[in-house]
């Protein structure tokens, strides 16, 4: 049981890293030539736009009013 688990869970982080590997070999058109410091605003600019997003995707429910 142990043995399939981390099977699993190996598989599962590989993908994950062979996933980030190809779309970092796809965008090389966006990053090649780039300075570190371009890199870097790169980043924060892209960290922005998907906190953004997650905030957008989530809900707030209003808490209920009380009736009295």
């Amino acid at each position: 049981m142990q043995t399939k688990v981390e099977s699993a869970v190996h598989k599962a982080i590989l993908d994950i890293i062979i996933k980030g590997h190809k779309q970092a070999f796809l965008w090389m058109d966006e990053w090649y030539g780039m300075t570190i410091d371009d890199v870097r605003n790169f980043e924060q600019k892209l960290h922005e736009e998907t906190n953004h997003k997650v905030l957008e995707g989530l809900e707030i429910p209003e808490s209920p009013n009380p009736q009295t």
